[in-house]
């Protein structure tokens, strides 16, 4: 996708009977400069801009013989140089490069419903590890730690600190083991996590493997079993 960039030289209002007369309004330097402030901001700095910038205003009059009219319309709005200046709506969508549909629209949908925009939430999960307690991960490391690990008797140089778990076991079944000891200790929710969770903290706190590796046995014992 190619970058976005400012309107410098077009008409920011395609409309020629423009009552506000918007194309008159804005220099290249002003258009520019909205433009560089707009996108220096956050997501949510913008959406609150953009929130700030749209007002409902109920109609001052309604046309006769029309039998179903709008109780209200909407206000379009640019701060420059600390005024704020009237637009129309195509105004305000070409000097922020913004499409009316995806944003505008969203927005007057937020400000009818007299409510407050809402945070962007893109690349925040409650699920990470660190939005679990400490209690939390600490119940499960000491579940993992009750399982026996054995450590690489001919594979130690290779994998250091490397041990193995029984090859019966795997995440599945210590998983569903953990949550079986939090019900019989009558743990709260908090301490249930999710298998994902469970397996992230098996994975960065511990250096462990199932069964045993190809490695485990001398020359001598395989030369051994290939002579029979």
């Amino acid at each position: 996708m190619p970058a976005k960039i400012p309107n410098i030289s077009g008409n920011i209002c395609n409309n020629e009977n423009c009552r506000l007369s918007c194309n008159s309004k804005f220099n290249t330097d002003a258009r520019e400069q909205i433009f560089k402030k707009f996108y220096t901001l956050d997501v949510n700095s913008k959406n609150a801009l953009l929130f700030k910038s749209i007002i409902i205003k109920p109609m001052q009059r309604h046309r006769k013989n029309i039998v179903r009219s709008k109780s209200a319309s909407f206000q379009y709005s640019i701060t420059y140089n600390k005024q704020i200046i009237i637009v129309c709506k195509n105004a305000l969508c070409s000097l922020y490069r913004i499409s009316e549909k995806l944003r505008v629209v969203r927005t007057k949908l937020t400000v009818s419903s007299g409510s407050a925009p809402t945070p962007d939430k893109r690349g925040r999960h409650d699920t990470r590890l660190h939005k679990i307690s400490n209690e939390t991960v600490d119940a499960v490391k000491d579940h993992i730690n009750q399982f026996p690990a054995e450590s690489s008797h001919y594979s130690r140089h290779k994998i250091f600190n490397k041990k193995y778990l029984s090859p019966e076991l795997n995440i599945t079944k210590m998983y569903n083991l953990y949550i079986e000891d939090c019900d019989e200790k009558k743990r709260p929710e908090m301490y249930k996590v999710k298998k994902c969770t469970y397996s992230k903290i098996f994975s960065t706190n511990f250096n462990l493997s199932f069964g045993h590796p190809k490695s485990d046995t001398c020359s001598t014992c395989d030369a051994g079993l290939n002579t029979d």
